[in-house]
């Protein structure tokens, strides 16, 4: 992770520390490197096409404990349904 660090910091003048996913990180140093700028979408009919059109944010699923429910397991119950994941 230190070295990723120390290598983004000291080839893109980036800190990957500042960045949520890697995604946002590489468009940002593909930005900084092809030195263009991005316009505000003045035409209403491109912009409405474009925001129906986005997706994305930043997602988080998490389960802390999953118990798989078959019947070659030492737990198995056969009163509950069988499923590889509960």
């Amino acid at each position: 992770m230190e070295n990723h660090r120390l290598l983004c910091r000291d080839s893109y003048n980036v800190d990957p520390l500042n960045f949520l996913t890697l995604p946002s990180l590489s468009f940002n140093v593909g930005m900084s490197n092809s030195f263009q700028t991005l316009d505000y979408i003045k035409n209403i009919d491109l912009y409405l096409k474009v925001k129906k059109a986005t997706r994305g944010g930043v997602v988080n699923f998490s389960k802390r404990h999953v118990k798989a429910n078959i019947p070659s397991m030492e737990e198995y119950d056969p009163s509950k349904p069988q499923t590889q994941y509960s």
